[in-house]
């Protein structure tokens, strides 16, 4: 917005949305001058020997209330410039259920949505809105996917090759990529490919042996922040046999499912 002001397109203003009334760069839509629109299409601009670029310079100054040496170009005046369009889209859940989400950023405190509702374009949730599940989900009326060996060896009795190694071999990192497209933290959709593979049952550096192992139903992709959030405690996960992992809140009991694709 800020380049079709300073080139002078027409009706392009740059204004301030903090929303605070005593802004002093939040003008009112009475003190924007309309401006003059530009035909680019002219190879001689507004006037005879005056290029296109000339005429831009000339429309940049006149905004900015600057002096120069030409006049601008005069032609008919464009709409004057609408301050009523939304700044933002929120995603809200009528029950309460799902945290808000604001467009293009995520899930964001409920008093921040709030406090951006008054100059935001809402969607509402439908009351029956559900997560379809992919083709690694268990459905029916079997009930929820069991979770796997909670030590971390993934039903092994003897650790398989590469099992006792910290780092994961690219061959099964590729395999995990593929299972999971996303961040598999709540609430991140990070691509996994750009993500690091977490062993949900800490590996043991002192004592491999006893410690979850490196294979592929203890390790999930997490995005770096999330990674040092996981280890944090804040969310316990807890892989089922689907790849669905189940985040337990210890402080709240809240729990949430994430999914692989």
């Amino acid at each position: 917005m800020a380049l079709a002001e300073i080139t002078g397109v027409p009706g392009k203003t740059l204004t301030c949305r903090c929303g605070h009334g005593d802004c002093s760069k939040n003008p009112s839509p009475d003190s924007i001058d309309p401006v003059d629109p530009i035909d680019l299409t002219d190879p001689t601009g507004p006037t005879s020997g005056h290029s296109a670029a000339d005429a831009i310079v000339d429309e940049a100054a006149h905004i900015a209330d600057v002096p120069t040496e030409r006049a601008p170009a005069k032609t008919s005046p464009a709409q004057p410039v609408s301050l009523s369009s939304p700044a933002w889209t929120l995603v809200l859940d009528p029950t309460g259920i799902e945290v808000p989400r604001l467009r293009g950023h995520g899930a964001i405190d409920p008093a921040l949505a709030n406090s951006l509702a008054e100059n935001s374009s809402p969607i509402t949730l439908p009351d029956n809105a559900h997560r379809r599940p992919s083709g690694l989900i268990v459905v029916g009326n079997r009930g929820p996917a069991p979770p796997v060996d909670p030590t971390g060896h993934g039903g092994h009795q003897h650790p398989p090759p590469g099992a006792l190694n910290y780092a994961p071999p690219a061959r099964l990192r590729r395999q995990i990529v593929l299972w999971d497209r996303t961040c598999r933290y709540p609430f991140c959709s990070r691509p996994s490919n750009g993500c690091e593979l977490d062993h949900l049952v800490t590996f043991n550096h002192a004592d491999p042996q006893a410690g979850g192992w490196t294979v592929g139903v203890n390790l999930a992709p997490l995005c770096t922040p999330d990674h040092h959030r996981k280890h944090l405690g804040r969310w316990l996960p807890t892989m089922h046999s689907d790849r669905t992992i189940t985040w337990h809140k210890p402080t709240t009991g809240e729990e949430i499912v994430t999914y692989p694709r």
